[in-house]
């Protein structure tokens, strides 16, 4: 009832108008660089740049059709899908396995795991290290320098294990302990069914990383056929590199800008994590508060 009266006030109708008003215009600023890279991507090359609004000029789409014949584009974006499905499941399968044993009390020296594990996150080793690390462990110039080093994150593991603590009562999975179940067994029939929505959580932020990652690339791969995307597309936009090879018609030229070119060009990098993050947003709220609080 109190809640019913103030929605009712002046008072709080102009404040959720003043939110409202705001947030619209947060979610126009957020969106206009996409939205105007878009109008870009299908826009013509005799098409002025201040003409460029919220729809392009006489639009074709010939510049997405260039990207997809851009030399290395095919082949960088397999690698980047490998890289991200590969990271993601490595780095949910390690975090399940750390998370699991640190929610449970009883667990010999808990404590002094996770003070190693906390202890991470305030030091760290620094690329040189980090380098010397993968050279030594002969990793090199292949995919698991890119998802070992970030395999296991320290809040990660404090994420899910605090998920678990709060959200799994103990009396479930000390009932399937009297009827005769193993660790294996509560971890794979009980533990991640109930997680879903953290586990959701982690392979989205898992995903995303390893998809917009190009500066570990950059210094362990040296065979420019593993390149992922992210490395690719920085080659071609921040170091201004020519995109036209030869599978391009270069009549075409007159019709696609460069400036197109790259506008289509990472249209396509973003549209695969655009379609996985609708099947995972109704996870994502829920289990980052349920993960982040402990009640």
């Amino acid at each position: 009832m109190q809640s019913r009266l103030y929605r009712n006030t002046p008072g709080s109708r102009v404040f959720d108008t003043v939110i409202l008003a705001l947030l619209t215009c947060y979610a126009l600023v957020t969106l206009y660089p996409l939205i105007y890279t878009l109008v870009v991507s299908f826009s013509r090359a005799d098409t002025p740049n201040t003409n460029f609004f919220l729809w392009p000029m006489r639009p074709h789409l010939m510049g997405y059709v260039s990207a997809l014949r851009t030399q290395g584009l095919p082949r960088a974006y397999l690698n980047t899908i490998l890289y991200a499905s590969s990271g993601t499941l490595v780095t949910l399968t390690f975090t399940m396995l750390t998370a699991y044993p640190m929610s449970i009390d009883n667990f010999p020296f808990r404590k002094f795991f996770m003070l190693m594990i906390t202890f991470t996150m305030l030091f760290s080793g620094g690329l040189i290290q980090s380098y010397l690390l993968i050279k030594n462990l002969g990793i090199m110039d292949s995919i698991w320098a890119l998802i070992l080093p970030g395999a296991v994150s320290a809040w990660n593991i404090i994420v899910v294990r605090t998920y678990l603590k709060s959200n799994i009562p103990k009396e479930l999975t000390e009932a399937a302990v009297i009827d005769g179940a193993g660790h294996w067994s509560i971890l794979l029939r009980i533990i991640m069914p109930l997680a879903k929505p953290i586990l959701a959580v982690i392979a989205l932020f898992t995903a995303v990383g390893q998809w917009n990652s190009y500066f570990a690339p950059m210094i362990y791969l040296n065979n420019r056929n593993k390149w992922p995307l992210a490395l690719l597309l920085r080659e071609y936009l921040a170091a201004h590199m020519n995109i036209w090879d030869d599978r391009i018609d270069p009549t075409w030229a007159t019709v696609i800008s460069d400036q197109t070119l790259r506008a289509a060009t990472l249209i396509i990098s973003i549209i695969p994590i655009m379609c996985v993050y609708p099947f995972l947003q109704r996870y994502f709220t829920k289990g980052i508060l349920l993960g982040s609080l402990k009640g």
